[in-house]
């Protein structure tokens, strides 16, 4: 990054229960955390959840020992 171009750096960590669970039911949501969460996990509650898979599937020749 070139100088002069950051003022401040500020990182959000996860919030604390009491305080997650005081947000999420702030914002209209029943649920209730028992491990710190993060603010993107409060706020989006609604939407389904999409996890890449590790499986990786091989292209081109596989060897096989017969």
């Amino acid at each position: 990054m070139r100088k002069g171009w950051l003022i401040a750096k500020y990182e959000f960590k996860a919030l604390e229960v009491p305080k997650a669970n005081e947000l999420s039911k702030k914002l209209g949501f029943d649920a209730i955390f028992k491990l710190p969460v993060t603010l993107t996990a409060i706020y989006n509650q609604d939407e389904r959840d999409f996890m890449q898979s590790n499986k990786r599937t091989e292209i081109g020749f596989v060897n096989s020992v017969n």
